[in-house]
């Protein structure tokens, strides 16, 4: 987000760029890690803030730490000044938390489209077949000769 302070007379702009720093392990890489962006940004009368967007190019690591840098150039009219912290480090973190919250609601979500697709027949087929469940503790319960034949007797119900 960039925040233009002091009045909002008149029209602003600025160059906004991203900036890879060494070649270290934990740098950043454009088109590797995120998609560079060279852009001006342009304040109109009365605009105080804009929100650029730097796309993070997704990786399967479980952890991710690299950092590369945004700046901020060549502002008009002569009048505008960048403040000190026209230079800033971005940092890639991945949150591993998140990351295995984010792949379970997706699998929950798969499996409700895909159910959300089942047609009447298959809805019955699947009503009449008795199979293995899991318990409280996660371990599998077979069924026994008793719950299959119940099963089997009331499935006209």
């Amino acid at each position: 987000m960039i925040e233009r302070r002091n009045g909002s007379d008149g029209t602003v702009t600025v160059d906004f760029k991203t900036i890879e720093l060494d070649a270290s392990e934990h740098t950043a890489s454009a088109g590797i890690d995120f998609e560079h962006v060279n852009t001006t940004v342009v304040f109109n009368a009365g605009e105080t803030l804009k929100t650029i967007n730097v796309p993070i190019i997704p990786k399967d690591d479980e952890h991710r730490s690299e950092s590369f840098a945004v700046q901020l150039s060549n502002i008009t009219p002569a009048g505008a000044k960048l403040s000190k912290k026209s230079f800033m480090i971005v940092n890639i973190v991945t949150d591993v938390e998140s990351k295995k919250r984010n792949d379970i609601l997706h699998q929950l979500l798969s499996k409700v489209e895909d159910e959300e697709e089942v047609q009447w027949t298959q809805l019955f087929i699947k009503a009449c077949l008795k199979h293995p469940t899991k318990n409280e503790d996660g371990e599998i319960v077979d069924f026994t000769f008793t719950e299959g034949l119940i099963h089997f007797i009331t499935i006209g119900w």
